[in-house]
């Protein structure tokens, strides 16, 4: 059996300690893949908001576009038929 001439243990003893750090190593390794999964997922859960308001960002600029164009006689009333026909032309470009 060997023995550690710095700490004074056994080689069984200092075995056991590796051991035991390996388990503690494993767990913290679970524990941060469990984080970055986490933090994945919120990350991709942002991108899609931010994509959806891109959409909705380009739907007002193309109605804003239409209230500001000259090709409808602004009254109170613009169809939404013709207002979605317009931004439909307006996006597609």
């Amino acid at each position: 059996m060997g023995f550690c001439r710095m700490c004074g243990s056994g080689a069984t003893d200092i075995f056991l300690v590796l051991l035991q750090l390996m388990d503690y190593s494993l767990e913290f390794i679970a524990s941060v893949a469990v984080a970055v999964a986490v933090v994945d997922g919120q990350v991709d859960f942002l991108n899609s908001v931010i994509v959806d308001q891109q959409h909705k960002n380009e739907m007002l600029k193309a109605r804003l576009q239409v209230m500001e164009s000259n090709s409808f006689a602004m009254t109170d009333s613009i169809s939404d038929a013709s207002l979605l026909k317009y931004i439909i032309v307006i996006v597609c470009k």
